[in-house]
């Protein structure tokens, strides 16, 4: 079902402005429910976020937020990020692609909605927990002597005071 909030969004002129109108037109074709998220727009079903419509620079896409249930038998979802476990894009680079990937997409939306009706939940993977190890670990004493470094070769007192962002902040706990 249309949201009339979403209008604005979708009559904004742009790169992907044709390309977001016509994968609005195909996904409302499901009869799921168009919301205002996090401005953007999402589809939900009961209550549930579904798919978002949106855009990138580079290209315009569908986000299916459980993308991992997808059977992807076109083998075209992408994850959006090397760390993403559920969700997956569908990407379009014009209305054109829209156009004749309208069956998958239809298709895809149509099984994530059965996923949702099923109640199927993707599974969480432990993985490895990301580590960001400094090559030299900086002490409380070494931060003291750098923002004293950086005091000390300050002429001008009103400049200290301008630049201070610029100091490593120092807490001590």
């Amino acid at each position: 079902m249309m949201n009339e909030q979403l209008n604005d969004f979708f009559a904004k002129d742009g790169k992907w402005h044709e390309v977001l109108n016509e994968l609005r037109k195909i996904v409302l074709e499901t009869g799921i429910m168009e919301e205002l998220k996090w401005k953007q727009p999402c589809y939900t079903i009961d209550g549930s976020n579904l798919l978002m419509v949106s855009s990138f620079k580079d290209f315009a896409f569908v986000s299916f937020l459980n993308g991992s249930l997808l059977a992807d038998t076109e083998n075209i979802l992408v994850k959006p990020g090397e760390n993403s476990q559920f969700s997956r894009l569908m990407r379009f680079k014009n209305v054109e692609e829209v156009k004749n990937l309208k069956s998958t997409l239809l298709a895809y939306t149509y099984e994530a909605i059965e996923a949702h009706k099923a109640g199927v939940k993707p599974v969480v993977i432990k993985e490895k927990v990301l580590e960001f190890p400094l090559e030299h670990p900086i002490t409380k004493n070494e931060k003291k002597e750098k923002r004293e470094e950086i005091l000390a070769k300050k002429q001008n007192p009103m400049e200290t005071k301008e630049n201070e962002r610029d100091l490593p902040e120092l807490r001590l706990e």
